[in-house]
């Protein structure tokens, strides 16, 4: 019950900051973290963005390879109720 109720408040917070992200942005004309990060700090801000967009892109990339490299034959072996992969 409290899990539920934690996930519905973070899901709230997450929808409402993204809406001002996005209400702040049509005001001021800002349309990338970069810019926005060039605005508030100059060029380091820009640098930081830019590294912590890397950083992000990098780490989803490697779950998603992790999962299809692993989880991924498991789940099919499952669906065409294979009991030892062939090979």
């Amino acid at each position: 019950m409290v899990f539920r109720l934690l996930l519905t408040v973070v899901a709230v917070l997450s929808s409402y900051s993204i809406h001002l992200l996005l209400k702040s942005s049509g005001i001021v004309g800002i349309r990338a973290y970069e810019q926005l990060g060039y605005r508030a700090f100059g060029t380091p801000g820009k640098m930081a963005a830019g590294i912590a967009i890397t950083l992000q892109n990098i780490g989803a990339m490697s779950s998603y390879l992790y999962i299809v490299k692993y989880e991924f034959p498991l789940v099919i072996q499952a669906f065409l109720k294979v009991d030892k992969p062939a090979g």
